[in-house]
């Protein structure tokens, strides 16, 4: 049996922990050398050895959803096609999000919906994330930046405005608020 370069079979002392954190590592080698396909394989099998563990799922679906970056840039691609491979970076939040109600793995519902051009979907998703955790920026920014692409400039600028209040130097809800008002001198 050929054994493959870098591959390291566990031992019997090795405790999940590590196997999980020497994985972890393994996941951020590839990501930082660009290989998002081997960052991917790394953090699933880290998902095997864990599968209880949301950081690992959200980190997965990360690298899934950054990885989807090559392909969708032609926008080429089947709806079919595309559907499934939205499918495939949704998979590994499905168990976070049974309850409904981890803000963090919502937003990134949200994050998902919006990179495959779901706007709706997107806007659901994030108004659940608000919902759970009312101070977060971050997901005000990003539904923010949803109803701008919808073009609904009041809700925009509402959840733009709310981001900067709760995080005054949040550049990005400052660049959409602007944007928005920009938007309504022009109409």
């Amino acid at each position: 049996m050929e054994k493959k370069e870098g591959a390291r079979a566990p031992s019997r002392g090795e405790s999940k922990r590590r196997r999980v954190a020497r994985l972890l590592s393994r996941a951020a080698g590839h990501l930082a050398r660009g290989n998002h396909r081997y960052a991917a394989r790394a953090l699933y099998q880290a998902v095997d050895e864990d599968p209880h563990n949301p950081e690992i799922r959200r980190q997965l679906a990360e690298v899934l959803l950054d990885s989807c970056e090559d392909w969708m840039v032609g926008g080429a691609l089947g709806r079919e096609w595309t559907e499934q491979r939205m499918a495939a970076v949704i998979d590994p939040l499905r168990p976070l999000l049974k309850g409904g109600s981890d803000p963090a793995s919502l937003k990134l519902l949200g994050r998902i919906y919006s990179r495959f051009r779901r706007y709706d979907e997107a806007a659901e998703a994030l108004h659940r994330a608000i919902a759970a955790a009312t101070g977060d920026a971050e997901a005000h920014e990003l539904l923010g930046r949803v109803y701008l692409q919808l073009g609904k400039l009041g809700l925009a600028g509402e959840h733009f405005r709310r981001a900067v209040s709760i995080q005054p130097r949040n550049a990005p809800a400052m660049v959409g608020a602007a944007l928005v008002e920009i938007g309504r001198a022009s109409c």
